[in-house]
């Protein structure tokens, strides 16, 4: 069970690191709200003939649904911060996820921590604060890179953290399928609320849409969506919220690989030293 966990966690890593790269490229011809809302209404689609037929069992379903806002608020935060940062930083913070899970895993599953486990929490989160003052750091040197801009993925990263620790109990009455079904449906309908005024403040951005604006929707959607949030699921079903944020440890690497072939971006000096400082900590974290 635990191989077929970190497989799911490899799939997610490759397939989802293309996900701010893709974002980055669409978000300055497509609003936020209505980017977000394309989003997932390509996932939505994707996800109706598996989910036909399959029953929720209500007891636990607002309790479900309220742990699945915790995912909805990432990915509104991501996709407001995203436009004053870069693909790199914005993975390379996600990267502490492990860190976060781990030290909120303490406060609320009660699990203890070695030694070894609290150093790599403490440097995790001094590189994952390092990532994030970067530009006041370097007076904003960084084009394109605001300190607003990488709060905002921060406050992404912690409600991701989150969901990664509340939603584990919750598969005991629901499939990773449904639990994805949940997130997807809900970060949908709640998208809908902004479109009525990002139609009013930019217009037909719609016509102005390029084939590439449209391929990269359609991939975040299906894959970047419905797959990526599954294998993540599936993950913390047959693993542990660690193990499946386990993810956020490659998704870096990935996510530059995606953005230096789509978007000709560089790592620098800065941002590598917080890499070490995160991939430091959370190896820690995972083999203590």
């Amino acid at each position: 069970m635990k191989n077929k966990a970190l497989l799911a966690v490899l799939a997610a890593a490759v397939l989802g690191g293309a996900v701010p790269v893709l974002i980055k490229m669409v978000v300055h011809s497509v609003p936020p709200m209505s980017l977000v809302f394309l989003r997932f209404l390509f996932g939505f689609l994707i996800f109706i003939p598996f989910i036909l037929g399959k029953k929720f069992e209500r007891k636990h379903l607002k309790k479900a649904l309220l742990i699945t806002m915790l995912s909805v608020a990432n990915i509104i935060f991501f996709v407001f911060g995203i436009r004053e940062t870069t693909p790199t930083i914005s993975q390379t913070m996600y990267a502490g996820t492990p860190v976060i899970v781990a030290l909120f895993s303490y406060y609320f599953l009660k699990e203890r921590f070695s030694p070894k486990k609290i150093v790599g929490i403490l440097i995790g989160l001094i590189g994952v604060l390092f990532i994030v003052l970067i530009p006041s750091l370097n007076r904003l040197d960084f084009k394109g890179v605001t300190l607003f801009g990488n709060l905002l993925v921060l406050a992404g990263v912690i409600c991701y953290s989150s969901y990664f620790v509340f939603s584990k109990p919750m598969m005991k009455h629901y499939t990773p399928m449904q639990m994805t079904f949940l997130f997807v449906t809900v970060t949908l309908f709640l998208s809908t609320f902004g479109l009525s005024t990002e139609a009013t403040t930019y217009g037909a951005w719609w016509q102005a849409l390029t084939l590439g604006n449209v391929l990269a929707l359609i991939y975040l959607g299906t894959i970047g969506t419905s797959f990526v949030y599954f294998l993540f699921q599936y993950a913390t079903n047959y693993g542990t919220p660690v193990i499946s944020s386990l993810s956020m440890y490659l998704a870096p690497v990935s996510t530059y690989i995606w953005a230096y072939v789509l978007l000709g971006e560089k790592l620098t000096p800065e941002i590598l030293g917080g890499v070490v400082l995160v991939f430091a900590g959370a190896w820690l974290v995972s083999s203590a």
